[in-house]
């Protein structure tokens, strides 16, 4: 039976799989850069810019993939009978009990334990309809050290803000020359991208959540995302779609839906009110 390492991607040996089936495989990986589409398009130069995006790459007899793309390893072995063995070196802590109380709505309790129930995956949720609680609800459930990615400063102050509101003092902060990383992290993608990939505060976290998941598609995002070994890998959006084509990234670097929230429902039930024009 062949043993797969997991731990911030998946090690795949090379022999673990059919010919065809590794194929397949590295054919679902990859996909049009839309960057070059719109410069070839243009007529400008296309130098340095590469035709397609490999969400993989070649090691020492294996090939290294994202771990969402699990479920594609699913499929291929379904196809050919084929067992793995997966060799769990993701990262998890003792249990912390959290001081945080929240009371969640049902839509976000529901997700919420659909969250705790995997390991990884994306929730969707419109704007206004409370994803920020509903992160800080996952992490009082699994009580691991997190990280919370986000790309801008106002972002890290509003969740600040949050964790404040819910008695939370010590808020860990990554970003803007602070390096000052807690329990509960916040930290902007831009500044995690310019660190080593085998900085050690990859290795600190049980979980980490991506705000505004619909971004991980976009290189740094991805590209940062990957660097943590942590078990438990979220990602919260209000939408997965991209106008670019490249939504399927989300799922390949984070995981499948685990729960979506519908906006008609938030605006029906009273939670949110329709916009008039």
């Amino acid at each position: 039976m062949t043993q797969i390492p997991v731990d911030n991607e998946i090690h795949l040996p090379r022999e673990a799989l059919p010919a065809k089936q590794m194929e397949k495989l590295i054919q679902r990986l990859t996909v049009p850069n839309p960057e070059y589409i719109a410069r070839k398009r243009m007529g400008k130069w296309l130098g340095g810019v590469p035709e397609s995006i490999e969400c993989f790459r070649f090691e020492n007899g294996s090939i290294a993939i994202p771990r969402g793309a699990a479920r594609l390893l699913k499929e291929l072995t379904i196809e050919t009978g084929t067992t793995l063995h997966y060799v769990d070196r993701r990262l998890s802590f003792p249990f912390v009990a959290y001081p945080i109380a929240i009371s969640p709505r049902a839509y976000q309790a529901e997700a919420i334990a659909r969250m705790t129930g995997a390991t990884q995956g994306v929730v969707v949720m419109p704007c206004g309809g409370g994803k920020s609680l509903t992160g800080v609800g996952v992490v009082i459930r699994l009580g691991q050290p997190t990280i919370f990615l986000v790309h801008t400063l106002d972002l890290v102050e509003q969740w600040r803000d949050l964790l404040n509101g819910l008695g939370v003092q010590d808020v860990g902060i990554v970003c803007d020359g602070v390096n000052k990383p807690e329990m509960i992290t916040l930290a902007t993608v831009q500044t995690l991208a310019g660190r080593d990939a085998g900085d050690p505060l990859f290795r600190q976290f049980g979980c980490v959540i991506q705000d505004e998941g619909h971004h991980v598609p976009g290189y740094t995002f991805r590209d940062v995302l990957n660097r943590f070994p942590a078990k438990h890998r979220f990602a919260l959006t209000a939408t997965p779609d991209r106008a670019d084509g490249l939504t399927d990234l989300l799922f390949h670097y984070v995981g499948p839906i685990l729960h979506e929230v519908d906006f008609g429902f938030l605006v029906k039930n009273g939670f949110l009110i329709e916009p008039e024009i």
